[in-house]
This record gives structure tokens, C-alpha cells and sequence, in this order.
């Protein structure tokens, strides 16, 4: 059973972690502090979070920010990413939302474990973070998991009718996967934005593009996004029908949800 469920009201969600701002050090760094919330307990949260079981436990670029840094779209708590890398990444997913009403989020993790599905959990973490906006859901949720060599692009109901799965697998093969095969990741992250861009460009409804790069959002969540959402239908164990000789035949249906019935949306995911 894939642990990918939609996102929980605010009342039931678990607190920040109190390690949050050390959590954004690299390893190093959290060794040298671990004076002050105990050895192991930093290497335990540290580990908690590169290699998270709960979309809860990811960290969210757009809260938990850096001493006088600005909200971010890129998360990379483990620093796989050098500073310069994320810099350029976060520049170029912010230059997409300064052009587009699209939100889009880029994940650096170690690992998942075993028993959780790569793709149910990008979905599950666009739904829960709410990326994109909540009317247009133009959400992207990239998750590079660098130990598990695994890539999933995940993207909302709306700006699926643009970034298709077929788009979706072109840019992971000749934008990503060159840079990925000798060892650039943050290489392949960038051309993976610019060619979300370029995409968009192309084939972006009018109503999508922004009249200045400074026209204002709507009203954040309180994640920081806007409240898009994706479907996760596909993750769901099917509905159970009782036998009656009465009911007319029919394929078996995904059980409903919140959003069941609200269309498709694209991915695309494989081995980096």
C-alpha cells in the first residue's frame, strides 16, 4: 500500500522540525553544531529528511528559508546540489513564475524507502505543498532522488493539457539524461527548467502568461503556494464491488477522492 494520501487538514499536521534551520547545512556543518541538539539526534534528523518516509518531513523551500534569503523553489537539504547550482536553478524556476502563472518546485533527495512509490509521492507532495495555482492547478513537482538514480516529474491537472507525459519524457531524455549520465546534476535540473519554459512558451494558453513579472498571486497557502493539486487516482486501491445480478456490467473503477473525476495529469519518471 503506496503511502500517498491527499493533504491533510491544518489541525493535523505535525509541527516544523526543530532542527529545520540546521537541517539546511550540509552534513558537515550539522556535525560541527551537533553540540547543540545532541550528536545523534542531528545525524537521526538529518537522515529523516534526505530520506523521508512522510511528504511532511520534506522540506519546504518557500517556509523555511535561509538567514536572509528569500522564499526558494528549490529544496536540496542534503546539499547534493552545490550553492551555485541551486542558485541557478531557483533563478530559473522563479524566472518561470515571474512569466507564467506556474509554480514549480524542484526536490534533491538521498533516497525513499523501499516501499514507497517515487511517483505516488511527487504527487502526493504537489498536493500537499499545493503547488500552482489553485484555479489554473499549474503546479510542477520535480524529485530527483540522486542515491536511488530515480527522476519523477509530476505536474497538475491543468498545465498537463501543455507539459504531456510525452513532453515530460522528451525533456527527462535529451535535456537530463546526458548531463545525469556523468554525474551533473544540477546541469540536468536546469535544462529540465528551461525546457519546462520553452514548453510553455510554445504551447501555454494566453490566459496563462502574466501582464508583468510583478503582477501579485493570489493568496498563499500556508505552504507558501497557491493551492494546486494533481491526480491521484491511480494510486488508490480499487473500489470494491459486491456481486448483484441487478448491476450492469462495467470496467473497475479507481475509488474516489477529492479528486476524483477532475481529469488526467501527466508524469514522467524512470531511472536517471
Amino acid at each position: 500500500r503506496h503511502r500517498c494520501t491527499p493533504a491533510a487538514p491544518a489541525s493535523a499536521l505535525p509541527p516544523a522540525p526543530a532542527t529545520a534551520q540546521l537541517l539546511l547545512q550540509p552534513r558537515r556543518l550539522l556535525r560541527q553544531s551537533s553540540s547543540l541538539v545532541g550528536r545523534g539526534g542531528v545525524e537521526e534528523a538529518f537522515l529523516a529528511i534526505v530520506r523521508p518516509s512522510r511528504v511532511h518531513d520534506v522540506i519546504n523551500p518557500r517556509i523555511v528559508l535561509e538567514k536572509y534569503k528569500e522564499p526558494a523553489w528549490v529544496s536540496d537539504p542534503g546539499g547534493i546540489l552545490s550553492e551555485e547550482e541551486r542558485e541557478r536553478v531557483n533563478e530559473l524556476c522563479h524566472g518561470v513564475h515571474a512569466a507564467w502563472r506556474v509554480e514549480m518546485a524542484v526536490v534533491v533527495l538521498d533516497s525513499l524507502p523501499p516501499d514507497i512509490h517515487s511517483s505516488g509521492f511527487a504527487a502526493a507532495l504537489l498536493n500537499y505543498w499545493g503547488v500552482g495555482d489553485r484555479r489554473l492547478h499549474t503546479g510542477i513537482v520535480a524529485l530527483l532522488l540522486h542515491g536511488q538514480r530515480r527522476l519523477e516529474i509530476r505536474v497538475g491537472f491543468g498545465v498537463g493539457r501543455v507539459l504531456t507525459a510525452e513532453a515530460l519524457r522528451a525533456i527527462q531524455q535529451e535535456r537530463m539524461l546526458p548531463h545525469l549520465k556523468v554525474g551533473m546534476p544540477g546541469a540536468a535540473l536546469e535544462d529540465m527548467v528551461r525546457g519546462v519554459h520553452d514548453a510553455l512558451d510554445a504551447g501555454g494558453p494566453p490566459h496563462w502568461r502574466r501582464k508583468t513579472a510583478r503582477e501579485p498571486d493570489r493568496e498563499l497557502n500556508q505552504h507558501g503556494f497557491l493551492g494546486g493539486q494533481t491526480p491521484i487516482d491511480e494510486f488508490l486501491p480499487p473500489k470494491s464491488v459486491e456481486a448483484d445480478s441487478s448491476a450492469a456490467p462495467g470496467p473497475r473503477r479507481a475509488a474516489g477522492g477529492p479528486l476524483a473525476g477532475a481529469g488526467a495529469g501527466a508524469r514522467a519518471g524512470g531511472a536517471a
